[in-house]
């Protein structure tokens, strides 16, 4: 197709060169960008020869990853009292390390599979075409990236089993999951950086402490806001995920307050959430924001009219006042979803 293409094209810049239409340098980035588009054409058909190739790749990827933690698992449980302190780091720690460095060779040989934030307006996002054709080389890295960071974090566990310190684990997993997430993204390593916050919120802080003050309530509160402006400034992609993390991020953190010394606190945390969800919904179409907008308020009613009322309604009150909160939330959201069009869009 090259072969016939390219003296056509010539010959028909030389006449447009000839007759004024453009001139000589205008004709060469033609020329440049005829060619450049052409050999892209030439390998998204070789490739799309071999479609079944990166996708058995992919597969045997994910099939290795797993027998890699399922072989770490198999060696130290049985085992486990026979081995040394020093045994079991380096039975967990060292598949970690291996699957932590299959994912930086499989970056390496593809670099279109991974990419830093990118601001816009501060620099040109990836080609769509090379985005996509790197989508299963980074869902493997990302794979990878999850089960290395998890069994650095079991190795990490034993490192520090003396010394009572447990609730520091989590953080090996955030720093790992998050830093591999900057750099490949995807919805896998999205949940899991999410995942690895959450638990470690809930671990650092003391539980005991609570119950004088929500503490860990409020900070996954926290979590939740630095979560979603992340999204707004798209240093966080999937901004539909990132809003429902966000959202059970809150929830989570309101009703941890709501079950302390200062329920008014979670109350009001959840009637914001509530607020929130509905109407960034309003704002974005995205229906994930409507779901916890309408769970939200589906639970934080009849929780504050039970709650303050003292358990006086009985069971039957109390049922009847979660049936209608419960509707109401429905009607409002089915409300919303028909008086609302367009496309989901946070900024």
């Amino acid at each position: 197709m090259s072969d016939r293409a390219e003296p056509v094209l010539a010959t028909a810049l030389e006449r447009l060169i000839e007759n004024g239409t453009l001139t000589r340098e205008q004709a060469d980035a033609v020329r440049t960008g005829f060619r450049t588009d052409l050999s892209r054409t030439d390998r998204t058909d070789e490739s799309e020869g071999n479609s079944w190739t990166p996708v058995l790749a992919e597969v045997g990827g994910y099939v290795g990853a797993a027998f890699v933690v399922a072989a770490a698992f198999a060696l130290v449980g049985p085992n486990w009292d026979r081995f040394s302190e020093a045994g079991r780091v380096a039975l967990l720690g060292g598949p970690a390390a291996l699957l932590l460095l299959a994912a930086v060779v499989l970056a390496v040989v593809r670099p279109g599979s991974w990419s830093l934030p990118v601001r816009p307006g501060r620099t040109a996002r990836p080609d769509p075409a090379d985005h996509h054709a790197s989508a299963p080389v980074r869902r493997l890295i990302g794979v990878l990236v999850l089960a290395g960071g998890g069994l650095l974090a079991a190795a990490t566990a034993v490192l520090i089993e003396d010394s009572h310190s447990y609730q520091w684990i989590p953080v090996v997993p955030l720093f790992v999951w998050g830093t591999g997430y900057l750099l490949v993204r995807g919805a896998p390593l999205h949940v899991g950086t999410a995942v690895a916050l959450f638990w470690t919120v809930e671990t650092v802080f003391d539980p005991d402490y609570d119950q004088q003050f929500p503490l860990t309530g409020v900070l996954l509160v926290v979590a939740a806001v630095g979560w979603l402006l992340l999204a707004l400034y798209q240093v966080v992609e999937e901004q539909v995920l990132a809003i429902a993390v966000a959202g059970v991020m809150a929830f989570t953190g309101g009703e941890i307050a709501a079950f302390s010394d200062y329920e008014g606190l979670g109350y009001l945390l959840l009637g914001l959430l509530a607020l929130a969800g509905l109407l960034g919904y309003v704002r974005t179409r995205a229906l994930s924001a409507l779901g916890v907008g309408a769970v939200s308020l589906a639970v934080v009613v009849p929780q504050v009219v039970i709650d303050y009322t003292e358990g006086s309604l009985g069971t039957a009150g109390g049922l009847l006042v979660s049936g209608l909160s419960i509707v109401a939330a429905s009607v409002l959201a089915t409300r919303l979803r028909r008086s609302t069009s367009g496309p989901t869009q946070l900024v």
